[in-house]
């Protein structure tokens, strides 16, 4: 087997430089700072593509990062069993957040080497506050739509006593934990070993299927949360390489849908927001018992969005390829340059 030639520290720089010189066609904010040949991503430098050490390689990471959740999880449950708090839904999400979180600190600190991790890049919070409104918007197109076609009522509007643990459960706890988990970690893994198309389906599909362990979750609320967030998510997380603009828009939508409009959170929770709402008429137009994510609406206008993030993704030549055609394309190079006019 004809091994891949080393790419000289020389034009390893050269290509970091091309890639850096192509991503500024888009002169956005949320992609400043620019990136480094040391960042970890998939855009820059693939880990395990060559010079890199075995233990370093994406199974090993991914084993780390869910090993140590693991770990930390199995402690804190621990130390809940012990105080009684073990059957609280607010001290269950706190553990999630807090083991997603020291996972992802242990493999970018320790195992990646990088500080801090170019996602989550102070220079780049500018896409948490972007991803807010982006998310509270199309919750409420999703809301308004579905109203017109007789998929949901109002019935007025009340007070929440519990609005506080929403805010921490529906936005920090899931925005946070679930955008570390599914596009921090697997999608960039899975995107610099099989690429951004296989990472798309695979990490979006994840996405989707996690969520058939809520309480009223079906297998088309399933379905349809990895169609259209799943999918949507990766999408944007590729294009602007940027964890604070899908934390916020998944914060955002999660919160409108609960705290705000009173609707069901992915098949998870009674709705008990400040409008008092509930489904009617047709499943596919309302989404049912599963919430608003299951109906056709927001899939449609969700998958509109992605596709038009990845026909952007890939005018821009950001589009990554598969570890073996990075190879094959140009010796020693991790992937082929493409330069637009």
């Amino acid at each position: 087997m004809t091994q891949p030639v080393p790419l000289p520290s020389e034009h390893r720089a050269d290509l970091v430089a091309e890639l850096n010189r192509q991503s500024q066609a888009w002169r956005d904010p949320l992609r400043s700072p620019p990136l480094r040949l040391g960042d970890g991503l998939a855009i820059d430098s693939p880990m395990g593509w060559q010079e890199v050490p075995r233990w370093r390689q994406p199974l090993i990471r991914l084993a780390l990062f869910f090993g140590v959740a693991v770990v930390v999880g199995f402690a804190i449950a621990g130390l809940l069993l012990v105080t009684d708090s073990a059957g609280s839904f607010f001290w269950n999400a706190t553990l999630q957040l807090v083991a997603s979180v020291l996972a992802y600190w242990v493999l970018v600190r320790f195992l990646e080497r990088r500080k801090p991790p170019i996602e989550l890049s102070r220079r780049r919070w500018l896409g948490l506050p972007i991803g807010l409104a982006v998310g509270f918007g199309m919750c409420l197109l999703c809301t308004w739509l579905i109203w017109l076609l007789g998929g949901i009522e109002f019935r007025g509007v009340h007070a929440v006593s519990d609005w506080a643990t929403q805010l921490w459960i529906l936005g920090v706890v899931a925005g946070i934990s679930e955008e570390l988990i599914f596009r921090g970690v697997l999608h960039r893994i899975v995107e610099s070993t099989l690429g951004t198309w296989a990472a798309l389906l695979i990490v979006g599909g994840f996405f989707g299927f996690a969520h058939l362990g809520n309480p009223q979750a079906t297998l088309v609320g399933a379905l349809a949360i990895a169609v259209e967030a799943g999918v949507m998510f990766g999408a944007v997380y590729a294009l602007t390489r940027s964890l604070w603009l899908v934390i916020g828009i998944h914060a955002a939508w999660n919160l409108t849908q609960g705290l705000v409009i009173g609707s069901v959170v992915s098949g998870a929770t009674a709705g008990n927001g400040w409008i008092d709402s509930s489904p009617i008429g047709s499943q596919i137009v309302s989404g049912g018992h599963f919430g608003i994510e299951a109906s056709i609406v927001s899939v449609l206008l969700w998958l509109s969005v992605a596709v038009w993030v990845l026909i952007r993704l890939y005018r821009e030549g950001l589009v990554i390829k598969p570890f073996w055609v990075r190879h094959r394309t140009l010796p020693g190079h991790p992937f082929e340059l493409t330069t637009r006019p």
